[in-house]
């Protein structure tokens, strides 16, 4: 029984061991992302109803894990030894673009031909153009009226109102002018068509 108990308490300290080394292993190995913009929430637990932290813009954070809050996707990460849950959606590897959470849209100008700026920060030095009805790649993080666009030399800010997922105005004019043109050939073609026909027309008036 002694033999028994004695390797029972072995078994058990190797047990406890090989559970630390796996955590600590795990932490260790933790990923690090950076914060895509200031004033993300770091939240104090899943409820998400405590900040306990507004991050800075390419602030570090180092990744615990990936957890699902409200079917969407968090990370319990560290910052500066202060442990929170933030939305994945504002974090990124800046050599990965698979971390950002993407979705395509169309650069919307305000007339004809107009292109689409884009921003170093919000509402800061203007870095690039884009043509009306330009296909960009968007982050989801929403931020102040900006939308974060994925460029193949790094990341800018483009307004809210200059991002469409329908149609951008240069498809609209040419929409709106292809129904005009539509509406008055058949407006024609009616014309037309009872000039032709006004005797056949008139007889039946006076016939009734």
């Amino acid at each position: 029984m002694k033999r028994i108990g004695v390797f029972g308490v072995i078994i058990f300290v190797i047990m406890i061991i090989s559970v630390a080394s796996i955590s600590g292993t795990a932490f260790a190995n933790a990923s690090s992302l950076y914060v895509l913009h200031d004033g993300v929430n770091l939240y104090l637990d899943e409820s998400l109803t405590e900040t306990i932290k507004e991050l800075e813009q390419n602030e570090i954070v180092e990744v615990i894990e990936s957890v699902v809050i409200g079917g969407k996707d968090y990370y319990k990460v560290k910052v500066d030894d202060i442990v929170g849950y933030v939305d994945a959606k504002y974090l990124y590897n800046t050599s990965e673009e698979s971390c950002y959470q993407l979705y395509t849209a169309k650069a919307y100008a305000s007339k004809v031909g107009g292109s689409i700026d884009v921003f170093a920060t919000p509402g800061g030095e203007v870095i690039r153009n884009y043509l009306d009805g330009t296909v960009l790649t968007v982050s989801e993080s929403e931020f102040d009226g900006y939308h974060i666009v994925v460029m193949d030399d790094g990341i800018g800010y483009v307004k809210n109102e200059s991002l469409t997922t329908s149609i951008s105005y240069n498809e609209r004019v040419a929409i709106a002018i292809a129904l005009i043109c539509l509406v008055s050939i058949i407006l024609i073609l009616v014309i037309t068509y009872y000039r032709r026909n006004s005797d056949y027309f008139k007889s039946k008036r006076t016939s009734k």
